[in-house]
């Protein structure tokens, strides 16, 4: 009898470390989010809050990060085509950035578009008048 106690005990352990395991992979993986943001590293930071949600962690800041590099990164691609009202629109949408490391980078592009814009207007009036 207690052969049996003490492998449903240690079967219980082996189920609760496993699911520790899956605990701090989704943990590191937010770490490295982390510090990959700060260092401006948007690929590397998505992949990393990504495999942090694929892992169980029920934070809803990893999906809100996330979404945000996502959007960052559709709105710079659409400025290097030119695709300045796009570009605009995109950026505009996003919220909740500001307290991310990411926060400097999104206003810099907002300023950016938004002075693109004013110049490509002044210039289009110029050439009409």
């Amino acid at each position: 009898m207690r052969k049996i106690a003490g492998l449903f005990l240690s079967a219980f352990t082996l189920v609760g470390l496993a699911g520790c395991g899956e605990n701090s992979l989704a943990v590191k993986a937010v770490e490295q989010g982390k510090l990959a943001l700060a260092s401006h590293e948007y690929d590397e930071a998505e992949s990393s809050f990504e495999m942090a949600i694929k892992e169980g962690s029920k934070d809803s800041e990893e999906k809100e990060v996330v979404e945000i590099i996502k959007a960052f990164k559709e709105s710079s691609e659409l400025f290097e085509q030119g695709d300045l009202n796009n570009a605009k629109k995109v950026i505009s949408s996003m919220n909740n950035y500001s307290k991310y490391a990411i926060n400097e980078e999104i206003e810099m592009l907002k300023k950016t578009i938004e002075e693109t814009i004013v110049l490509m207007m002044s210039l289009l009036n110029k050439s009409i008048v």
